[in-house]
């Protein structure tokens, strides 16, 4: 869930889900969700256009995880995650008991993303 050499992970007090992982010490430099970090990390290589080229990227501030195929993103929260597409979003929560996943965050939004994405290479 780290990215640089000094980096670390803040929380917010709201929810134990919602987190940062900063580059360095602090906001002002590159930062991501962990969560779809690590997503990004296994997922890009793995989902690639017909001409080899990356269909998912994760910016360097915060962004969500961006999704080409279709033209989408996606963010974390702390239920889950909410996937926007067009003028809609969705909620893609896991399920959880007494705030706590029941499942593995993870795997489940890996699992959304790659049927969606070759869903939408066939077209």
């Amino acid at each position: 869930m780290l990215r640089g050499a000094d980096g670390e992970l803040t929380w917010d007090e709201s929810n134990d889900y919602i987190c940062t992982t900063l580059n360095k010490h602090q906001f002002n430099g590159q930062h991501w969700n962990p969560f779809l970090n690590v997503i990004y990390q296994i997922l890009s290589d793995k989902l690639l256009d017909k001409d080899g080229k990356k269909i998912i990227g994760l910016g360097n501030y915060g962004e969500n995880l961006n999704i080409l195929k279709p033209i989408s993103s996606l963010a974390a929260t702390g239920t889950g995650f909410i996937y926007y597409f067009q003028d809609t979003n969705e909620p893609w929560d896991v399920m959880q008991e007494d705030s706590i996943d029941k499942e593995d965050r993870i795997a489940f939004a890996i699992e959304k993303v790659t049927k969606l994405v070759k869903e939408n290479m066939k077209t």
